[in-house]
């Protein structure tokens, strides 16, 4: 069986993003191949799905007010992945990274 591996950013906390990559994975199983998300982390995107926020004052307290809703909102998201999105074992956060450690594939998407 050919081995797939992708590279998106699949661990956002966006339905869009999140429901996207689910739905590439079992399109690409259904296809007869092995599907695997190269677990990448950009630095810069996660930034914006950070807890508490300092850029102001005013952001600072509304992160502080949302907290609650937004912990429970990444362990959903956590949790949906860690369940239905097979990923790389490995964290990797950057371009270089990939292309040194990665491990071959059939397909590269």
């Amino acid at each position: 069986m050919q081995k797939v591996k992708m590279l998106t950013f699949h661990n956002a906390q966006n339905y869009g993003a999140v429901l996207q990559a689910y739905a590439l994975k079992e399109t690409l199983k259904d296809l007869g191949v092995t599907p695997e998300f190269v677990n990448y982390e950009n630095k810069k995107i996660l930034s914006d799905y950070k807890l508490i926020r300092i850029n102001s004052l005013k952001s600072f307290f509304s992160s502080l007010w949302y907290m609650p809703r937004n912990l429970k909102r990444k362990r959903s998201f956590k949790s949906f992945s860690d369940t239905y999105l097979d990923t790389t074992s490995k964290v990797y956060l950057d371009k270089e990274e990939i292309e040194q450690d990665i491990e071959e594939g059939d397909i590269f998407v």
